[in-house]
């Protein structure tokens, strides 16, 4: 049931008849309030109809100011308007990420940025860091510039080394021998030829001349280890070698001995062969002469009984030719030279027991003291000729400190006087000067490829 609206009421001084009001349209009743008004009930439909929404405001762009935006925007901006390809390849990749990787086995060049306390971390130019474990490079320092080989490559970096190890090593065995890349593997035995070395599950074989660059004292003691190679040989039998590698690190070594070396400089050294008139010896890669004269102050007839193969002993550099790259050493230490005592040891005119050493055109020789010989001259012989090894009772002549000579007398020998003295003299004078001479071994040169025959 509807209700009637309610109309006000008129005020009682409003005049009905008035021409404004007969003029100006009816107000309408307000309806009670929550309650709409029939009229507005029949009329919305028609009003909803006749309005027109209001024309929204236009609008107009407003030029944003020129604010610079911070470089971590500027990157973001630059990114978000690269496509896709560009962005690969400034990442320094391809669609397929994974196929722009280094391969394990490929040998890189980077510089160390970061020194840590396990690992260096080097910047290769790519799009990942290296690194690789300190121990390798110990000295190594920011700014060093550095050769290894990708041993793998993953989302952590890529992992450096100097040497392919594990099963990277076996897998890129063929890499490793195009490019002469080191590869580790352990010794497990030995037999007749050489040993037997695992890498990775791949046996090889490493020849004895090739399992060091200098002789083992004992050929087992390298069984079991852990050690670094190079491929020397592929195919059907994969041949290794630890001595070309050794060789190869030993370069930088060799060159530094050259420009640093002085002689009379005491360093160590390592026997390589031996033979009756000398031996030849290694010092950081670098191959000497240790004559049989340098052995010592005594006189040795056969150095193969003084020393062996392998053996290690402090040597002084004697003479150096660095141009010729020609080194001879010796085991003689200045301080204990004999020649500074021997007046204080023999005096002129003295009986004394010798052995004879070496016998000559002019004479024989004979050994007073350990670093200490004399001649005894032929024409103070006679008929007498000592054999090589006798022990004899001689007379001291004439001691010559400064020239290293001593003149010799048989015990029983009349004194010379006369014509027979000065021939003898000059004869003794002239038969030393030859004995001081280097011994007939040829040059230097000579000893070494008498060596290499």
């Amino acid at each position: 049931m509807s209700r009637k609206p309610i109309r006000r009421p008129r005020p009682a001084d409003a005049d009905e008849n008035t021409p404004a009001e007969k003029a100006a349209p009816k107000a309408e009743a307000k309806p009670v309030e929550g309650k709409p008004s029939d009229d507005k009930r029949r009329g919305r439909t028609k009003k909803l109809a006749d309005h027109k929404a209001p024309k929204a405001p236009k609008r107009t762009s407003v030029k944003p100011k020129d604010t610079p935006l911070s470089p971590r925007l500027e990157g973001l901006d630059a990114l978000a308007k690269m496509d896709a390809s560009s962005l690969a390849d400034m990442m320094g990749m391809g669609v397929e990420s994974s196929e722009r990787r280094p391969r394990p086995g490929t040998r890189l060049t980077g510089k160390v940025f970061r020194v840590g306390r396990d690992d260096l971390h080097i910047d290769l130019g790519l799009a990942w860091e290296g690194w690789m474990s300190r121990s390798e490079l110990p000295e190594a320092v920011e700014g060093d510039e550095i050769t290894a080989v990708v041993v793998s490559s993953g989302d952590h970096g890529i992992h450096l080394s100097k040497k392919l190890t594990g099963d990277a090593a076996e897998d890129f065995l063929e890499e490793a021998a195009e490019g002469g890349l080191p590869v580790e593997g352990v010794v497990t035995s030995r037999n007749k030829g050489g040993y037997t070395v695992k890498i990775g599950g791949t046996r090889a074989f490493c020849p004895i001349s090739h399992i060091d660059r200098l002789p083992l004292a004992d050929l087992d003691s390298v069984i079991g280890q852990t050690l670094a190679f190079v491929v020397i040989e592929s195919g059907d039998k994969w041949v290794v070698s630890r001595k070309k590698l050794q060789n190869e690190e030993l370069a930088e070594e060799r060159e530094k001995f050259w420009t640093s070396a002085l002689e009379g400089d005491f360093r160590d050294a390592t026997v390589i062969s031996v033979q009756p008139w000398g031996a030849f010896v290694d010092i950081d890669g670098v191959e000497g002469l240790l004559p049989r004269s340098e052995f010592g102050w005594d006189n040795v007839s056969d150095l193969t009984t003084r020393i062996t193969r392998g053996q290690r002993m402090k040597v002084r550099l004697h003479q150096i030719r660095a141009e010729e790259g020609k080194l001879t050493v010796s085991t003689k230490d200045p301080e204990l030279d004999p020649w500074r005592q021997v007046r204080d040891l023999f005096t002129e005119g003295a009986i004394v027991p010798g052995k004879v050493t070496r016998q000559a055109e002019f004479g024989v020789f004979v050994e007073l003291s350990p670093g200490l010989e004399g001649l005894l001259h032929r024409s103070r012989l006679g008929k007498w000729f000592p054999k090589e090894g006798e022990t004899i009772q001689v007379r001291i002549d004439e001691i010559d400190a400064e020239r290293r000579r001593i003149a010799l007398s048989p015990k029983d020998a009349p004194e010379l006087g006369g014509d027979q003295d000065e021939d003898g003299g000059r004869e003794w004078r002239q038969s030393q000067a030859q004995a001081s001479a280097p011994a007939a071994m040829g040059t230097l040169g000579d000893l070494f490829s008498k060596l290499k025959k």
